[in-house]
């Protein structure tokens, strides 16, 4: 601060009058300075006082000596010009003379970064929620497919124990049919054997008189008798009569019709 001292003075002062607010008086401070040293006193309105108390009063007053746009040095120029868009606003703000605008601007800011941090929490939140609707849809699709195949294993389950009661009951009407079919066989058989009765009886009767005519006693009486039971009246004999109609009464049965199996299904 010494090199402020005009050359060939041991000391000097500056001093700068403020203007107070409507209404009220103004202010007069005065900064001494030292040649041989950079400690400064002040005074305010003719009274000593602190740097402490001249900042309050510059503040009341809202006097802004570091803002560029209301105090601009020729050495602090340079960094006027580099000054960012959004530094120039708020100095300009604060160099308008409401404070409120600061607080405005600030809160403006605040809720701008809260609005962006937001949105972009939004954003993260909607692409999980649609990440986790892919999936579930997914999912949702594999389950149905789950449900569809364990379905069809149930009914395969289900038709594999049918199956082997299935063939049972074909087996089992199998075996009716062919039960009923013997039976019906062992009628017929024995129909037959009754139909067949005279001519087996009229066979073993000849079986008899043949065997007979074969012994060597008598062999001209039992001729003679085989021979008249052979003939009988009429030039017939009544064993003849018994064959022919054995033969007969088979004949006709023959001709009614012969057993046939049941159809198979």
């Amino acid at each position: 601060m010494s090199e402020f001292v005009k050359l060939g003075h041991d000391s000097g002062w500056v001093e700068v009058e403020l203007k107070g607010k409507p209404g009220g008086r103004n202010f007069v401070i005065r900064r001494h300075l030292a040649n041989d040293s950079d400690r400064t006193t002040f005074t305010l309105d003719g009274r000593d006082a602190t740097a402490a108390e001249i900042h309050q009063t510059m503040a009341r007053l809202n006097v802004q000596v570091g803002n560029l746009c209301t105090f601009l040095p020729q050495d602090r120029v340079s960094s006027f010009s580099q000054m960012a868009p959004n530094e120039l606003l708020k100095e300009t703000q604060r160099a308008a003379g409401d404070a409120r605008l600061t607080k405005w601007h600030d809160w403006l800011v605040d809720a701008h970064k809260y609005q962006k941090e937001t949105k972009d929490e939004l954003d993260r939140k909607l692409g999980a929620l649609r990440h986790k609707q892919e999936k579930q849809v997914q999912q949702e699709r594999e389950v149905r497919q789950f449900q569809d195949r364990r379905m069809l294993q149930r009914q395969l389950d289900v038709l594999s124990l049918l199956v082997p009661f299935a063939e049972y009951a074909q087996y089992r009407d199998d075996w009716a049919k062919s039960k009923e079919f013997r039976n019906q066989a062992k009628q017929d058989l024995k129909q037959l054997e009754l139909a067949n009765l005279p001519f087996k009886n009229a066979q073993e009767s000849v079986t008899s008189v043949a065997l007979l005519g074969r012994c060597p006693a008598g062999a001209g009486g039992a001729d003679q008798q085989g021979e008249g039971v052979l003939q009988g009246p009429q030039g017939q004999g009544p064993v003849l009569r018994e064959v022919e109609k054995g033969l007969e009464s088979q004949g006709g049965q023959d001709q009614e019709g012969t057993l046939q199996p049941p159809p198979r299904d």
